[in-house]
């Protein structure tokens, strides 16, 4: 009898999901063929909701087209580019090790660097792979000037056998490339660009030496070199700030290394190597004169000794994805698979690997129970869930209650109980359906309960639930309704949603008590915190597995907007002045592109909504406008041409909003709804992944003032705050 098939793509079956950006999701599934044949592969999806988007479709067909013409052992390999419903993918090569970033995280937990000839053979063979693909010829033999533009510890990897490969060709860019990019949108991760790429400036090959470089000063000294309190202060750092030698910073690096890395990270890109080969020359020649010559096979050997945990527990997790897939289960997920891409505003904090031994583990804050604990060098940990978020599935990982709270959390795999036998596929995957089938049940009538079986509303006085208008107020109401949903019946209260007339009218009700608690945005919870201190943040939202959002400047497609060169002159539309993506962000753009907002714009105007601003962009009252990626999301939901806008630049990334409670709302009612907030599972409590396609909220964290400082800074330089 045939094994039940499983969820796939195209030809190839889908273990777990791995990853997810705003382009596309990534997969780990199998391959298999006539003879027995069967390979591991990854699945790299374009995300349903940019499938209709010519622009983000040719771009990813761009990705595959120029990296499956890269023939080298250095760089990842693409098998296959297809279509499955519609929805575009490239399977490539399956790595079995982890990325640059991943061991740094673990070198980092350790309390130290890596050992200066291990980080030269991860550079040289990188140097190898980029060599590759900056010398990749077109069909007539020319050379396609081909650049990465996003070389970082996250798109570096190696594997078992000590080979490193590049990954992610997402935002590479040939002279011949058929998308067009925009040379205002600053792409790739911001701690890592080049001068040139800051600048928005033309680039050759030398941006991904400076970017290696930058890599490489970090794998022997554990520090990042330009990471910074926030985003411009970072690209500030990478143009005009000293650049310390490494050897300097780590007395442990030998002189001729350092004097390497020094030469990558030189401003002028006539200073720098003139290619990658020289480069990797370079490295291996200073190793040798060191008495340290190196091989695929010192990268093995360091792999073995100080990572062999992350490798077991990342394949048992595999291996026990491989054998859970049944016709019944939807695809699970496997967190911490290995290393994510992290946001450019977690970037910005200083990592260094010295004083991380010294700091105590955080504790698990209440209500995020439900998180998977981070790995630790002793415990490495992988969480597997479905992907409906309704549990986890899979040996190991029945829900189980967590004292003290309401929150249902997944136990987790460690390398000793991911191993499989083979003789108990089929009763674990009778009692992984019968879970799913199980929780699936308990989802729905929590969702039937809350949403739908409660026939009359709490009695008592009503708490009053303050939004700033970032949406037109009906909007907000409608997006809110499944949340407000849940807190009534968690607090037996009724709940109103009051939607202000401005941002700082939200702030001056929530400081006079008018509003109970309050949805802040980062800018205005910083403001709001400047003028009236008493103020309780509670909870910050989540959103589909992020803790921040991206800030753009968008134009209509008929504009001739290209960068930020094109505004000069041109009339331009904020939301409000304590709106973070719709007015900061956009006038710091501008700023460090050499524009002053205030005097070189022919004007501007202030819309009061992000959906507003992109009104009137389309109606011609403006040129150019700033909003967030939600607000283009939501668009076409509210009928806009969304597809007569053109994104311009991305300003910044921003934490995401703030649950803040009144000063004079009493601490008890405080406490409760905090923990309200806190505990809420949109699975659990509504049935769904998020609050709504508006509010795409999966969740509520602590609230880390922290988190903001970059922010307070922003909002000192442009006068916002004393």
């Amino acid at each position: 009898m045939e094994e039940p098939e499983g969820p796939r793509l195209g030809r190839y079956a889908i273990f777990a999901r791995i990853a997810m950006g705003g382009m596309a999701e990534i997969f780990v599934g199998r391959q298999t063929g006539a003879g027995g044949f069967s390979r591991l592969v990854v699945l790299k999806r374009i995300m349903p909701h940019l499938a209709e988007e010519p622009d983000f479709v040719r771009m990813f067909l761009d990705e595959a087209r120029l990296a499956s013409q890269i023939d080298h052992t250095n760089v990842v390999r693409i098998f296959d580019v297809d279509s499955d419903a519609g929805a575009y993918f490239i399977a490539m090569e399956y790595i079995d090790g982890l990325t640059i970033g991943a061991i740094l995280r673990r070198a980092t937990k350790e309390g130290r660097w890596l050992p200066y000839w291990v980080a030269g053979e991860i550079v040289a063979q990188a140097c190898d792979g980029l060599h590759a693909a900056h010398e990749l010829r077109g069909d007539d033999g020319t050379t396609l000037g081909l650049v990465h533009r996003d070389v970082s510890p996250q798109n570096l990897m190696v594997s078992r056998r000590g080979v490193v490969k590049l990954v992610d060709f997402g935002i590479a860019k040939a002279q011949g490339s058929g998308v067009k990019t925009r040379t205002g949108n600053v792409k790739g991760k911001y701690p890592y660009m080049s001068p040139e790429q800051v600048k928005a400036e033309p680039l050759d090959r030398r941006t991904d030496i400076f970017s290696l470089g930058t890599v490489f000063f970090e794998l022997v000294t554990g520090t990042r070199l330009f990471a910074r309190g926030g985003e411009l202060l970072v690209l500030k750092a990478i143009c005009d700030d000293p650049v310390p030698l490494a050897h300097e910073v780590n007395p442990d690096v030998p002189p001729e290394i350092g004097t390497v890395i020094a030469r990558c990270l030189q401003r002028k890109r006539e200073d720098r190597f003139p290619d990658a080969a020289t480069m990797g020359a370079a490295v291996r020649r200073a190793l040798e004169t060191l008495g340290k010559p190196t091989s695929p096979a010192t990268l093995s050997e360091f792999l073995e000794e100080r990572c062999a945990e992350l490798l077991e527990a990342r394949d048992g997790a595999v291996r026990e994805v491989g054998q859970l897939v049944t016709a019944t289960s939807s695809v699970p997920k496997i967190r911490g698979f290995d290393d994510r891409t992290p946001t450019n505003a977690e970037l910005d904090a200083p990592t260094v690997a010295n004083q991380a031994s010294a700091s105590s583990p955080p504790s698990t804050p209440s209500g995020a129970a439900r998180k998977a604990r981070p790995a630790t060098p002793s415990e490495p940990r992988l969480e597997l869930r479905s992907e409906d978020d309704a549990g986890p599935v899979g040996r190991g990982l029945v829900p189980r209650r967590n004292a003290g709270s309401q929150k249902e959390t997944a136990s987790t795999v460690t390398p000793a109980e991911a191993g499989v036998q083979t003789g108990s596929r089929s009763r674990r995957a009778w009692k992984v359906a019968l879970a799913v089938l199980v929780l699936a049940a308990v989802a729905v009538g929590a969702a039937g309960y809350w949403v739908f079986g409660r026939s009359t509303r709490p009695a008592g006085p009503p708490l009053v639930f303050g939004a700033h208008p970032d949406f037109p107020a009906e909007t907000i109401r409608e997006g809110y309704a499944p949340l407000v949903g849940y807190l009534e019946g968690r607090l037996d209260r009724p709940v109103e949603i009051k939607v202000a007339s401005s941002y700082d009218a939200i702030r001056d009700d929530l400081v006079a008590g008018k509003v109970h608690f309050a949805n802040l945005s980062p800018l205005l919870f910083v403001r709001t915190r400047a003028a009236a201190p008493g103020i309780q943040p509670l909870a910050m939202r989540t959103q589909e597995g992020a803790r921040t959002f991206e800030a753009y400047i968008v134009a209509r497609d008929d504009s001739g907007i290209e960068d930020a060169a094109d505004l000069l002159g041109r009339r331009f539309c904020y939301v409000d002045r304590s709106s973070t993506s719709g007015f900061l962000f956009a006038r710091q753009y501008m700023r460090a592109h050499g524009i002053d907002p205030d005097r070189d714009l022919a004007g501007l105007r202030f819309s009061g909504t992000h959906i507003d601003v992109l009104r009137d962009i389309l109606a011609g009252r403006c040129d150019a406008g700033a909003t967030y990626s939600d607000a283009l999301l939501s668009a076409r939901n509210l009928e806009l041409a969304a597809s007569k806008i053109r994104l311009v630049a991305v300003t910044g990334h921003a934490p995401l909003d703030v649950i803040c409670a009144s000063p004079k709302l009493p601490a008890d009612q405080a406490r409760a709804i905090k923990q309200a907030f806190l505990d809420f599972d949109p699975q659990r409590d509504l049935g769904r992944k998020i609050v709504s396609p508006i509010f795409r909220i999966d969740g509520f964290e602590e609230a880390r003032p922290e988190d903001f400082e970059f922010l307070v800074q922003a909002a000192r330089a442009e006068k916002l705050i004393e």
